[in-house]
């Protein structure tokens, strides 16, 4: 039965007004129900193994309040309970099912994710897209809410209603609350949104649905459509750009505006012309676990960082922007991220991904950390560097399964470099990374390590590495925002931490030194004596200064003492690690030829299961000294091979030179 209200007296009226302003409060918290978008009816049931299962409050999870929400609740491990939630219209497929869900404890666990399962129907069918909460990809914190999470999947086929589906893996009586669902009409796809510095660009739209109508936006909200269809052309663009679009379908417009980026790469600057950092100026994160200092990862200070504590079954994300930072990148940009771990645990960066975002959407692909780190095993700081190869404005970086390792993530900073605007010295570094062996700090460690690049010949890093044990090392690595040009080499300036004379032969057999082109590791130093230039310190007796040649490119240099080295050294003090100039020996190696053969294979046959060879790769690296060896030790008949490959397809009668 419905009631009549009538304002009698003024004395009301603060009551009425107050009560408003609630109900406005409350709608901007999950979804602002009811919409033409959102679920309005539902149904539940449960299977015959889940008998004590239950669904209190159903109706809450239709109704017009986003706070109110439909509990889900499993008594028996293996059980299933659900709800279907229906639409007041049929989605197509390629648009999203949004669901908002949350568990009783606040904080999701692995029983309840691995335990939710969400999936299309229409009517009764399944469509079998059914997503399962493990996939942390598509599980973000509501915005507003420290308990409420979005969960959000592209339906496959047409579709009239979601089913949220709950089994307890382990915690008998564990709960899921389900707020709400709603449809979202797919993004269309999107093609032409690069552009060339300084021109324009026609971007082609393809919707999810022949019948879905658009207006193109300069602005998330307000504001009049500066075009409409199924294609815009841009202005002349010197930057990236974004556009919003929205969609109308059988004459209703769904409220969220689409975001286009469009790429425009910076103007062509060689790899040595001065760069400075721009560093990401805000973050959002989603975490079952712990954090601290989320938003010293922000901060542009690369020396401090937010702590990720990852339980073995807990799951996190953390999102760095440029979004509404001064400069943002421009497609082509590479980004960097600096993280570290704890000993021994550079495994756990198999199950830890790294992801671009464009205003505030996942693009690209997501690519896990090991596979751009060339590191120890041990207690290290690393600087990631990928290209999405996609306009981004953010990267997210995030736990890839449920069940990992159980360990400390620190997160550093994200940033990109964009052309100097003021002096900068390019042989100077912008950062340092320091490893430590698996051991413990006892045995491995770096002291001090900035100081070995104060340019103050006074003051010292301090390594240490106990390198009779496997894991023994300890590394400092210098990052340079440009990379070396052709005659730089390494300046190194050490000493002994028990002092005494170090000359050439002893140098080369007890520290290593390896340069880097980003991630990619150039071959270490061999040091060779004879290329050594190694003197005595003014003012000093046993302070050496250490300058080498560096004939490849590099913006790393890496010192450290590991195991296989000789252990004449207890620990060293290194004073200063710059890039030298003008070194001899540094110039860089000719060009290869086109006519040079550019790749390579391998083999052998089956009377030849001991044979092998050597570094075949050396076989076509351009140069003249290195070479790849091929070792038949077994059979008189065995053989082993190598083809090399030219860039280009020979004629009957040219030459072929070995």
């Amino acid at each position: 039965m419905n009631k009549k209200i009538t304002l009698k007296s003024k004395a009301n009226l603060p009551f009425f007004f107050l009560a408003f302003s609630l109900l406005v409060l409350k709608s901007t918290l999950g979804f602002a129900q009811q919409s033409p978008f959102h679920a309005d009816s539902q149904d539940s049931d449960k299977d015959i193994a889940c008998l004590l299962c239950s669904v209190t409050n159903p109706e809450n999870a239709v109704d017009s309040d986003p706070n109110t929400y439909t509990q889900l609740q499993a008594n028996t491990v293996g059980g299933s309970v659900w709800q279907d939630l229906a639409f007041p219209f049929q989605g197509v497929a390629g648009d999203s099912v949004q669901v908002v869900i949350g568990s009783g404890s606040g904080l999701f666990e692995l029983d309840l994710l691995g335990g939710v399962t969400l999936e299309s129907f229409n009517g009764a069918t399944a469509n079998g897209d059914g997503v399962n909460l493990s996939n942390l990809a598509s599980v973000y914190l509501l915005p507003g809410t420290t308990d409420r999470y979005m969960v959000s999947f592209p339906a496959e086929a047409a579709f009239d209603r979601v089913r949220v589906k709950f089994q307890a893996l382990a915690a008998i009586g564990a709960d899921v609350r389900v707020y709400g669902a709603k449809i979202k009409y797919g993004m269309p796809g999107v093609t032409g949104a690069t552009a060339e510095y300084g021109n324009s660009t026609t971007i082609g739209l393809s919707p999810v649905s022949p019948g879905d109508s658009i207006e193109w936006f300069a602005d998330a909200s307000g504001g009049t459509a500066i075009a409409s269809g199924n294609s815009y052309t841009t202005p002349a663009l010197t930057a990236n750009a974004s556009y919003f679009i929205e969609i109308t379908r059988s004459g209703l417009t769904q409220p969220e505006r689409y975001p286009i980026m469009v790429g425009v790469p910076r103007p062509p600057i060689a790899d040595t012309d001065p760069r400075e950092r721009v560093y990401a100026c805000s973050q959002d994160n989603f975490v079952i676990g712990g954090v601290q200092n989320p938003e010293l990862a922000a901060d542009g200070d690369p020396s401090t960082y937010s702590t990720f504590s990852i339980l073995k079954v807990g799951a996190f994300y953390q999102r760095l922007s440029f979004e509404n930072c001064a400069v943002k990148p421009q497609l082509g940009d590479k980004l960097h991220v600096k993280i570290g771990t704890p000993p021994g645990l550079l495994e756990a960066l198999g199950f830890v991904g790294i992801q671009a975002v464009s205003n505030g959407k996942l693009v690209g692909e997501t690519v896990p950390l090991i596979n751009l780190i060339s590191a120890l095993n041990g207690a290290n700081e690393y600087e990631i560097v990928f290209d999405p190869g996609v306009p981004y404005d953010g990267v997210q970086i995030t736990k890839l399964s449920l069940d990992s390792f159980a360990t400390d993530l620190n997160i550093y900073e994200a940033y990109f470099y964009q052309p100097a605007t003021g002096s900068v010295d390019v042989n100077h570094p912008v950062d340092v990374l320091t490893g430590t062996g698996t051991i413990g700090s006892t045995a491995n460690f770096v002291n001090d390590a900035a100081l070995a690049f104060d340019g103050n010949d006074a003051t010292f890093a301090h390594l240490r590495a106990n390198l009779a044990i496997v894991d023994g090392y300890a590394s400092i690595t210098a990052l340079y925002p440009t990379v070396s040009k052709e005659g730089d080499g390494v300046r190194v300036l050490l000493q002994k931490q028990e002092g005494g004379i170090i000359d050439a032969s002893l140098l080369s057999q007890n520290i290593r030194i390896r340069t880097y082109n980003d991630n990619d590791a150039n071959s270490e130093l061999v040091l060779d004596p004879e290329l050594i230039q190694l003197s005595l310190f003014p003012g000093s007796e046993d302070i050496y200064e250490l300058i080498y040649p560096v004939n490849v490119p590099f913006n790393r240099i890496e010192v450290s003492l590991d195991a296989g080295l000789a252990s004449a050294f207890e620990g060293l003090y290194v004073y200063e690690l710059d890039r030298a100039q003008d070194v001899p020996g540094g110039e860089f190696p000719d060009p290869v030829s086109p006519f040079h053969a550019t790749s390579q294979e391998w083999d052998k046959d089956g009377l030849c299961l001991l044979c092998e060879i050597a570094n075949p790769e050396f076989s076509i690296d351009a140069d003249a000294d290195n070479y790849a060896e091929l070792n038949a030790t077994v059979g008189i008949a065995g053989g082993v091979w190598q083809d090399l490959i030219f860039p280009f397809a020979g004629l009957n009668g040219d030459q072929i030179e070995v």
